[in-house]
């Protein structure tokens, strides 16, 4: 008898190491895919029961281990940590990695660390499809479009053979923004509506594939001139990522409808958008996104003419560019916080941000941004009577611009100095640069009447809201602007 009880007792504790074993496994894998217990269990199985099984207090069916492996992305035997846990364990942590790095803006990082997965992964295909898809991400932050879309058409092709659709919807999204990057924007639109499609098939639908999707559709609309489509999008994506508390996502999607506002020049309602946007965003800690709604705050508020009220953000956006070595964030920054002082008369600090915007311009390499800071300060100096050291930098400027095809900027400064030769008497010269200015209006115009012919509008600047772009967006408050969203919601469904 007691050799019994001593029996039972044994096998229970087994069986109690391996229950905690099981859901040390299950908590690993649910925090290197960033998912919540709720998320985890997908509606069909509470987060209570996923906070006891993780605990090792509770001991799940076969059906149950293979629905969560399948929500897991990984095998049965892959959950339960059997021959092959030691590779299995060691790509997630490879993948796990190499998402952080691409989130830090590091891709480099992450395509070395993808290397070594894509070995790991080949005789894994779920993995080896998430591993491409990590490393398309990769490419894409790299700009190498052509790479990224070698990478990621082998990932849907696999992800479909295998049918899986969630990773299926993944690859078409991360294909879209690489059609997005490119400016071809209805291959974009196709790519995302079939993303959003495809992930509502998916059993598991992961929900911030299909926000992700929606948003950045709400973009290519946008771009695309089809503003109420856009906030439809939009609208959704807020829908979503209320229901599912994402706050960072539903702090861009409100973000999109705002830049959509911004861009219809309702800029009051576009800055109450914004101001939700910065607030969840600074929850979520999105430092990146956060300086850019900072950005475009600021560029909304200079539009309205305060100037004064602008500086304040865009000081923010500086901070945060310099926290994040975002170089090309803090060279506009600069720049624009020279405008700012320059339009409120502030003359010496005024120049000394155009000054400080030179340097970061030349430092970045971009001519564009290099060219709009030297307009900058070639204004201050003007104003403040060096009208000689003006005129070179306007002039330099328009060379820089006329090098890179920067039309919209150079008609702008051969305008402003061609105005300011015939205020000095001389009229040839003024003459030259103002008939440059009408031609290069010309040709910017005929430039964007193409684009718009074939259902496309060029902007500057990265996918997405961006102060480059133009920024934006509406509202009432609290629930009526929700509402509103929702209204936009059922029109496009």
């Amino acid at each position: 008898m007691a050799r019994a009880r001593w029996k039972d007792t044994a096998e229970a504790r087994l069986e109690g190491t391996a229950a905690h074993r099981l859901g040390e496994r299950i908590r690993t894998l649910r925090l290197a895919r960033e998912m919540t217990q709720a998320e985890l269990g997908g509606g069909k199985l509470t987060k209570s029961f996923i906070s006891l099984l993780e605990s090792g207090r509770a001991h799940p069916s076969l059906h149950t281990l293979k629905y969560l492996a399948g929500r897991l992305g990984t095998s049965l035997l892959g959950l339960l940590g059997e021959e092959e846990d030691l590779a299995i364990g060691t790509l997630e942590g490879l993948l796990a990695l190499a998402k952080e790095e691409i989130r830090q803006r590091r891709p480099g990082n992450a395509l070395t660390l993808m290397a070594a997965g894509i070995h790991l992964a080949a005789p894994r295909p779920l993995h080896l499809v998430e591993a491409r898809l990590v490393e398309g991400a990769a490419h894409i932050e790299e700009r190498n479009f052509g790479a990224a879309g070698e990478t990621l058409r082998l990932a849907l092709e696999e992800a479909t053979r295998l049918g899986h659709a969630g990773q299926r919807a993944s690859a078409l999204y991360l294909l879209g923004r690489t059609e997005l990057w490119q400016r071809r924007l209805p291959e974009a639109r196709t790519m995302f509506e079939s993303a959003i499609e495809t992930a509502r098939q998916d059993r598991y639908r992961d929900a911030t594939t299909i926000i992700s999707a929606l948003y950045s559709l709400g973009t290519t609309q946008v771009y695309m001139g089809h503003y109420d489509d856009a906030l439809a999008s939009y609208a959704e994506a807020v829908e979503l990522a209320e229901t599912a508390r994402k706050e960072s996502e539903l702090g861009l999607a409100l973000w999109g409808i705002g830049w959509v506002h911004a861009r219809l020049e309702n800029f009051p309602q576009a800055l109450r958008y914004h101001e939700q946007a910065r607030g969840l965003l600074e929850r979520a800690e999105d430092l990146w996104n956060l300086g850019r709604v900072y950005k475009d705050m600021a560029i909304i508020l200079i539009k309205q003419g305060k100037p004064r009220e602008a500086i304040e953000p865009l000081e923010r956006s500086l901070k945060v560019a310099t926290q994040l070595g975002d170089r090309m964030s803090r060279a506009y920054c600069l720049t624009e916080l020279a405008r700012a002082h320059f339009l409120c008369r502030d003359l010496a600090e005024a120049r000394r941000f155009a000054e400080l915007a030179v340097q970061a311009a030349v430092e970045l390499g971009d001519p564009g941004e290099h060219g709009r800071a030297k307009v900058v300060l070639a204004r201050v100096l003007e104003a403040s009577g060096g009208r000689e050291e003006a005129v070179r930098l306007f002039r330099d400027a328009i060379e820089v611009f006329t090098r890179s095809h920067h039309l919209p900027e150079l008609a702008e400064a051969a305008e402003t100095l061609g105005l300011l030769y015939r205020q000095q008497g001389k009229h040839a010269d003024a003459a030259a640069y103002l008939a440059m200015a009408i031609d290069a209006t010309q040709v910017s115009r005929s430039r964007k009447s193409a684009w718009e012919a074939s259902g496309m509008e060029f902007a500057h600047g990265l996918p997405g809201p961006s102060a480059q772009q133009s920024a934006g967006a509406p509202s009432t408050e609290g629930s009526t602007e929700r509402g509103g969203a929702r209204a936009a919601t059922s029109r496009r469904r």
